[in-house]
Parts: C-alpha cells; structure tokens; sequence
C-alpha cells in the first residue's frame, strides 16, 4: 500500500504493489494519492528539472519487497525517460531518487560538476555508476542534515551553487528557493517561478482526471 504525506522538501510515501500502468480514475485512487506526488514532483514530471528526492515510508514491507514494488513503479512509466532507485534504506524509510537519466547525463558533464564529483571520488564513465555512488554515500548517513551536499548536482542544482554551499554554507547566498542561489539569482528566481507555475498546472490538470502516468512527459 502506499501512504503519502507532506513533509519539508521530502515525499513521504509507502509504495503499493503492482502499480498498473494506465488505471481508472477511480482505481487510481485506491492505488496512491497522486495529488501529494503531483504537489511536490511536478517540474521533475513535466521534464522541465532533473531529479526529486521521494522519502518513503516502508511499513512492515521487507526490503525485497520495496524493491520489487520500485521495479513495478519503474515498469509503469516506461518509456517516459524516468527512473525511480533507492539510495538508502534507514529506519524503516527508503529514499528514493526519482530523475531522469539523460538530464543527468547533462548536468554532469558540465566541467565544475566533474570536477566536484572526481574530488569526492565518484566514477565519471557512467551516469549509473554515479548513481550507485551516490547511493553508497546517502546509505551512510544517519540523518538528511548529513546528505552529501554534493546531492544538489543530481537533482538539477547549478554546479556553481552546489560548490559554493559546499564551501562556504550560508556565507554569500543571496537567494533561497529550490536551492541556495550564490550565482546567477536572475536565471534562479525565473527557474523558481517556472517550477512553480509548472506546480500549479500540473495541480489543476491532476484536479480535472489526469493520471499520473498521463502528466508524466516523454523525453
């Protein structure tokens, strides 16, 4: 069963078995309550961000289990250019990392995000090697304060910003949205509105019966 609830800048949900991948209207309510995943993963549905952090709530669900019910989720949106990966399991939880691959494969490639991610010794000849690194690294941490703050890279967050957060925290940030904005606060805050208005659309459409499935684009 999945369970949602809003919490921070993390979903909190519990995955159903089998998700089907085009359900009814009404079966769809019973399966997950897609208003909370259409609230926060909008821009992330839409193709217009890289990647979104989904803490899930295991319940009595096996580690086995969730990763089967991950796979089912994967196999529902194929095709759409989306992938779902557990990155840790912790206290009952599992954080999922909802993103899509060929976005990734270009924000990585951009030269301050290599360099970030070769000093922290992550492998650069394949995005899912990264991923798997990345997962390494979160499963280590006993709290989200203590996420490598190198995370931001993988979620779509300005390679200048990330590196500027890393080493000074607070000190020169002149905008905070999605992210910390110590660079370009222009092309941030227009980003920040674009996420938004995308939220608010995919809101409305979800409220007059699309699916999940049907707001989630191709790329």
């Amino acid at each position: 069963m999945l369970v949602l609830t809003k919490s921070m800048d993390f979903l909190h949900l519990r995955i159903y078995p089998s998700i089907p991948k085009i359900p009814s209207r009404k079966d769809r309510a019973k399966i997950m309550p897609e208003n909370i995943v259409v609230e926060i993963g909008a821009p992330t549905l839409a193709g217009i961000k890289t990647g979104s952090l989904i803490n899930v709530d295991c319940g009595n669900d096996t580690k086995r289990k969730i990763c089967q019910d991950i796979r089912d989720m994967n196999r529902s949106f194929s095709g759409k250019g989306i992938r779902a990966v557990p990155l840790r399991f912790h206290n009952g939880k599992v954080l999922l990392y909802l993103y899509r691959p060929l976005f990734l494969e270009k924000d990585l490639a951009n030269e301050q995000a290599k360099q970030l991610l070769k000093e922290r010794h992550y492998p650069l000849h394949s995005i899912e090697d990264a991923v798997a690194t990345l997962a390494k690294k979160t499963s280590l941490c006993s709290c989200s304060q203590d996420f490598p703050h190198e995370i931001g890279l993988f979620l779509g967050y300005p390679a200048e910003d990330v590196k500027a957060f890393i080493e000074h925290k607070y000190e020169g940030c002149k905008l905070v949205g999605t992210w910390k904005v110590y660079g370009d606060v222009e092309k941030s805050a227009a980003l920040f509105a674009r996420y938004r208005r995308c939220t608010n659309s995919y809101r409305l459409q979800w409220r007059r019966g699309k699916s999940l499935y049907d707001l989630t684009v191709r790329t």
